[in-house]
């Protein structure tokens, strides 16, 4: 399973108290949330966008197509270990579930995102089976939770067309 080990500054321990995946050295998924819904208040007051982007793994390589009860923390700490090396500084990663993943892009085109997403996917491909969606800050949503959900939609339409 999971362990969620907290990290605390001393400075003010409630306020800066933030959770991270013990198994991905990634954001859990509550801590991811807080960082996505300041990434949409800092792009609204800029005027900017950004892009969101969830990957999740299908498949482990000698696996079958089932993950409920195959997927671990070795196998999600290797995927985390690929997405940290695609992504850019300041990029934002966080373990959403069991094998899906969600990455903040501020500051990032469509395109570029699309292209996060194809490196992604060819990186991990000798080891995983891995789909892709995403949705972008304001075009898809001006709200968190309706990103995720557009991503999270467009995931799973990538899915059904595989």
């Amino acid at each position: 399973m999971r362990h969620i080990k907290t990290i605390a500054q001393k400075d003010s321990p409630k306020e800066n108290t933030f959770a991270m995946d013990g198994g991905t050295d990634t954001y859990n998924f509550a801590m991811f949330s807080n960082l996505l819904n300041s990434e949409v208040g800092r792009s609204l007051r800029l005027s900017r966008g950004f892009g969101l982007l969830v990957v999740e793994i299908n498949r482990v390589s000698g696996v079958g197509p089932e993950l409920d009860n195959v997927l671990g923390d070795d196998d999600a700490g290797a995927f985390a270990t690929i997405l940290k090396g695609e992504v850019s500084p300041g990029d934002i990663i966080g373990r959403s579930d069991l094998g899906e993943f969600s990455i903040i892009l501020p500051e990032t085109s469509r395109d570029d995102v699309d292209a996060l997403a194809q490196k992604i996917t060819r990186k991990a491909e000798w080891t995983f089976s891995v789909s892709t969606g995403s949705a972008m800050f304001p075009d898809d949503s001006t709200e968190a939770a309706a990103l995720i959900a557009a991503a999270r939609y467009a995931l799973k339409t990538t899915r059904a067309t595989m």
